[in-house]
């Protein structure tokens, strides 16, 4: 993680939060379909209880706002 803030527990449950990182489908040389990492990050409870809507370009942002609970 490249921020120095810690990520707050879940508002709703108080299970620890994690940060994720966004993937996609694609097609390799060889036909087959891999996920592969995009930038794009949100804030998930580890509970699966919720999970910030909006995805952010940076982790920093996605920690901040989560923090916030904006």
């Amino acid at each position: 993680m490249t921020v120095n803030e810690t990520i707050k527990h879940c508002p709703f449950c108080g299970n620890k939060a994690e940060l994720k990182q966004d993937e996609h489908l694609v097609e390799n040389e060889f036909n087959q379909r891999i996920f592969e990492l995009c930038d794009f990050y949100w804030v998930k409870c580890s509970y699966s209880c919720c999970e910030q809507a909006k995805k952010f370009k940076s982790e920093e942002e996605a920690i901040i706002v989560w923090n916030r609970r904006q």
